[in-house]
């Protein structure tokens, strides 16, 4: 898998997430299989490791020419990154099309449709890829300039890319949450007749869909997850309340928190653009958010002078009431080394 990984993306990130297991990295390293590039931001397969996968039928193109060290490079360990997270979270990333409805849960890198039969259908869109579950298309974004949220919601809205699920973006490339939302909020882009641009927050109240915040993080992979379990929300909502559930009557808030009628929203999924409204539509009630372990500090911040109360939940609470398994979906193993020091196991690739 790692090898296939490697192959697939061309440059892994040099600073493994902390959702791997970096020990296999070291492994395959020592084996010489796999290197660090020259600007050692970047680790690569080696001739030997190109060779071990082609003898297992993988064949992925490689640079003519390595990269530099720059806003290329850059880019690519980015959407690596991201890819890396949906495959942890359980999807397929060896999507070479888009997914028939049903199909289950998997990743379509952007570059993988650039080079294919429809090169042209992404123009200048910045999304890393689409990460398809059975209702919805996640469209990730690295947060790193401005975008075109007309154009790019133009595209990610097509019957072709959508395959008839409801899209939601993804905000991410930062490892924690405050950061993330410190970009969000720090990253602008130049104003003039020559620029126009928007920045994430404009595009984030432009968008029709919702916008997510997830960090390049196993928080970030576990936060991914429960976004992918269909009816999450008002799962999460019934399970929390018990026999106290009543439904909101509010399209922005999920259930009734107590007596007094004040809202609750489930906000696992960091959408400040629905917790904002949700605010917005009971002036006269505090509203209380359930969070995620990890993400209440980023979120007061955001929420400062607001009537919201915040209620933090263990994520392996969250996931067992969603019925997930506590264990990440690496398919990373390490090989087996025999008594006289060969590797015989091939399941890592």
């Amino acid at each position: 898998m790692v090898l296939r990984l490697a192959g697939r993306c061309r440059d892994l990130p040099a600073q493994v997430p902390d959702f791997l297991d970096r020990k296999i990295f070291r492994t395959l390293i020592h084996i010489g299989w796999l290197r660090y590039a020259a600007s050692e931001t970047s680790i690569r397969l080696t001739e030997e490791g190109k060779r071990v996968l082609l003898s297992q039928g993988f064949d992925y193109p490689q640079d003519k020419q390595s990269l530099g060290n720059g806003i290329a490079l850059q880019r690519r360990v980015q959407s690596a990154a991201v890819l890396l997270m949906a495959q942890c979270a359980g999807a397929d990333v060896f999507l070479e099309e888009v997914p028939q409805p049903g199909a289950g849960m998997g990743y379509l890198p952007a570059q993988v449709l650039r080079g294919g039969r429809q090169s042209n259908l992404l123009g200048s869109c910045g999304m890393t890829g689409f990460l398809y579950t059975y209702q919805t298309v996640f469209v990730p974004y690295v947060l790193r300039g401005g975008l075109y949220p007309s154009a790019e919601q133009r595209v990610f809205t097509t019957r072709y890319l959508t395959g008839g699920r409801n899209p939601a973006v993804i905000y991410t490339g930062r490892d924690g949450y405050e950061e993330l939302l410190s970009d969000l909020f720090r990253i602008t882009v130049p104003e003039g007749p020559k620029h126009t641009a928007s920045d994430y927050q404009e595009s984030m109240r432009y968008f029709d869909c919702p916008v997510f915040l997830i960090p390049v993080s196993e928080a970030g992979v576990r936060q991914l997850r429960i976004l992918c379990v269909p009816s999450y929300r008002e799962r999460a909502a019934k399970s929390i309340l018990r026999g106290e559930y009543r439904p909101a009557g509010n399209v922005w808030c999920d259930a009734l928190y107590n007596p007094a009628g004040e809202p609750l929203v489930i906000g696992f999924d960091f959408d400040l653009k629905r917790v904002g409204a949700a605010i917005r539509s009971s002036p006269e009630k505090r509203v209380h958010i359930a969070v995620l372990e990890g993400q209440e500090k980023a979120l007061l911040r955001y929420l400062r002078g607001r009537r919201a109360v915040l209620h933090p939940y263990p994520v392996e609470d969250i996931e067992r009431m969603l019925g997930l398994s506590p264990a990440l979906n690496s398919g990373w193993k390490e090989p087996y080394r025999n008594a006289e020091g060969r590797y015989l196991d091939f399941a890592f690739i």
